[in-house]
């Protein structure tokens, strides 16, 4: 009986053996993948919403915020350049209501995606009192 060389099984074993390595790979990168793509996306959403705050914050025309950001087509806005699936919404509400008498005005900024796939949602608030 010849002992050199692979028997059949042995072959067999080590072709099982990779294959389960290569296919546990495989499952790997795509969640990898997946993830990958979430974590850009979120991070993108939270930039825009940022951004937005920041327009608003940053506006010396502080009694006309309500009407120049909170409503109309500037408070909802769906698509941006590579990421057409978010979609940003922007409330701006104006209280000036209590005794003594208060000027602020409450932005709130909520960035999501139409795609049904992902559920996440950015949400920034900020709370500005009149200069």
């Amino acid at each position: 009986m010849n002992t050199r060389g692979f028997t059949l099984i042995e072959v067999l074993i080590a072709v099982v053996l990779l294959s389960l390595a290569v296919v546990s790979l495989g499952h790997f990168m795509g969640k990898y993948q997946r993830a990958t793509a979430n974590a850009t996306l979120l991070s993108t959403m939270t930039t825009i919403a940022k951004e937005r705050l920041e327009l608003i914050r940053g506006d010396v025309r502080y009694t006309t915020l309500t009407s120049r950001y909170g409503t109309g087509a500037s408070a909802d806005t769906t698509g941006f350049p590579g990421f057409s699936t978010i979609r940003r919404v922007t409330a701006v509400s104006r209280d000036q209501s209590g005794v003594p008498p208060r000027d602020r005005t409450t932005i709130t900024v909520r960035v999501f995606t139409t795609n049904a796939l992902i559920k996440d949602t950015v949400s920034l608030t900020a709370v500005m009192a009149r200069p």
